[in-house]
C-alpha cells in the first residue's frame, strides 16, 4: 500500500478535511431531523470510517501520532459543530 504520509499531513488536506467535516455534521444534523435511528447510525458509522482514513493511509508511527491528534480535534469539531445547529434551530 503506498503511503499517504506528505499528502494526509498537507496544508491543503487540512483545507479539504474543514470542508469535509462541515458536510458531515450538515448531513448527520439533516438525518436527525429527518430519518430513521437505522439511517442516521449508518451515517454516523461512515462518517467515522472517513474521519479516521487518513490514520490507516500512512505507515509512519509519528505521523500516526499527529494524524490520531488531528482526528480527535475532528471528532470534537463534529460534536461541536451538531450541538451548535442543534441549539440554533
Amino acid at each position: 500500500m503506498a503511503d499517504y504520509k506528505s499528502l494526509v499531513l498537507s496544508n491543503d488536506f487540512k483545507e479539504y478535511r474543514k470542508k469535509q467535516l462541515v458536510e458531515i455534521v450538515t448531513y448527520i444534523n439533516t438525518l436527525i431531523k429527518e430519518s430513521s435511528t437505522s439511517e442516521l447510525k449508518g451515517a454516523l458509522e461512515m462518517a467515522n470510517r472517513l474521519v479516521r482514513l487518513p490514520s490507516i493511509l500512512v505507515n509512519d508511527n509519528d505521523a500516526k501520532t499527529e494524524l490520531n491528534a488531528q482526528i480527535l480535534t475532528d471528532l470534537i469539531g463534529i460534536s461541536a459543530g451538531l450541538v451548535r445547529q442543534a441549539l440554533e434551530d
